[in-house]
């Protein structure tokens, strides 16, 4: 029921699945670059290398 309803206020403002889908992607990859990148520079492990 809540995803119909997600989906049809999407398509009323225009925006398409494949877009929220791209999004999705590209905020995941700059995440992680972020915990890559930027967290050792402030001494924080990345989540992933934590033991």
């Amino acid at each position: 029921m809540a995803d119909i309803a997600v989906e049809r206020g999407m398509r009323a403002q225009g925006i398409d699945w494949s877009a929220a889908v791209v999004a999705g992607l590209v905020g995941g990859i700059v995440f992680l670059m972020m915990e890559m990148v930027l967290m050792p520079l402030f001494g924080f492990a990345p989540s992933m290398w934590a033991p």
